[in-house]
């Protein structure tokens, strides 16, 4: 599998040139949304914010903790939707911060309920990263602008390791969903492994909801499924939810809509036992020797600096704590004192930040070694 860049790649390079250095809020319940909306945004140097819900959203912006330059604001989220989190921010009188809207929906009419809650513009999901740069680029003007780092000017096209070859998921498009991660495999393979622990039970939580007459909840796990089954490529298993989303929501017989259930879930089960073996084999950077050759006192240093790197990124909620515990499971696999890392992993996968914290700070408590002064 090899993904070419096609020739709009100029323009697409201006757009993340004009949004450098931005700051932008990404509003957004579902993780596997969240991790790609979050690839794509710092692909072009973002700083990127995450509420989990408008409620929450509407409060970070309210309270002014970090300076923002725009809102990236799921539309249907629970606790408070994506349209009264806009009408709250613009009632208490913030009205430069640009709003931009995002939708599973793609219906007629979105575009004009989002304006009228006080958005500016509207993209549809599954996003591609090139139609995401250009609708905010006309919104967004970073008040701190920064130079795109060279590591970002070319965006390397996508080979996948002789190893990997051929990649071929029955059921999935590869490739789409590889280019939705603006080329990241990895990253990619990472989607697919939250899909995997968070979706498997998606069709009997519908169940489960629809025999306890909540149509509501029953209604937003099919929404979620055909968002995130879209984003990783899987169309017809989003076709299907969309479909038993639609059946729930005009009232259909539960004969129908069981039947309907049943076949989403015989496709569900297929498709998570094809994904598994693929993303079992997800790579694993070889570190190992240069770890093991370190003098005891680099490792240390090398320790030190990863602990307090990521007591920081949790006390600013960035999602980069991810890889900073990631590259501590990898330089210092094996060692007892990771035990205590695996609720703080817990929370973050959840993007939970303020959990991750507690947890992080009673995991420092317990660690068999003295950290210097500063991770209060």
């Amino acid at each position: 599998l090899a993904v070419n860049r096609d020739p709009v790649v100029e323009k697409s390079l201006a757009f993340r040139r004009a949004l450098s250095g931005a700051r932008i809020l990404l509003v957004e319940d579902n993780d596997i949304n969240q991790q790609v909306a979050r690839e794509i945004l710092e692909l072009a140097n973002i700083t990127v914010l995450l509420a989990e819900n408008g409620a929450q959203a509407v409060r970070m912006v309210l309270q002014e903790t970090v300076p923002l330059d725009g809102v990236l604001m799921d539309v249907r989220m629970p606790v408070m939707d994506g349209l009264m989190a806009a009408r709250a921010i613009r009632a208490a009188g913030i009205t430069a911060l640009p709003i931009l809207a995002m939708t599973a929906n793609a219906m007629a009419g979105d575009r004009e309920r989002c304006l009228a809650a006080g958005m500016q513009d509207h993209i549809a999901k599954p996003i591609h990263p090139d139609a995401l740069y250009a609708m905010l680029t006309p919104w967004i003007r970073p008040a701190h602008p920064e130079p795109l780092p060279e590591g970002l000017v070319e965006l390397t096209p996508v080979v996948i390791d002789p190893a990997w070859a051929p990649v071929e998921i029955p059921g999935l498009d590869v490739e789409s969903g590889v280019l939705r991660m603006s080329g990241n495999f990895d990253g990619y393979l990472g989607v697919l492994n939250r899909f995997l622990v968070n979706q498997r039970g998606a069709v009997g939580s519908i169940h489960q909801a629809l025999e306890g007459s909540d149509l509501s909840t029953a209604q937003r796990v099919a929404h979620t499924l055909k968002g995130v089954a879209a984003t990783i490529g899987a169309d017809e298993l989003s076709e299907m939810a969309a479909r038993i989303e639609e059946a729930i929501g005009a009232g259909e017989g539960r004969a129908r809509i069981d039947g309907m259930l049943d076949a989403a879930a015989t496709r569900l089960s297929e498709l998570c036992a094809a994904m598994e073996p693929v993303v079992a084999r997800r790579s694993i950077p070889v570190v190992a020797a240069e770890v093991v050759q370190r003098e005891p006192t680099s490792l240390e240093g090398r320790r030190e600096l990863l602990l307090r790197r990521l007591h920081e990124q949790l006390a600013i909620f960035d999602a980069d704590a991810e890889a900073t515990l990631a590259t501590l499971r990898r330089e210092f696999s094996g060692e007892a004192w990771l035990a205590g890392m695996g609720p703080v992993e817990e929370q973050v996968g959840r993007y939970d930040f303020d959990g991750a914290m507690k947890r992080c700070r009673a995991w420092f408590e317990s660690l068999p070694f003295e950290l210097e002064a500063g991770h209060g």
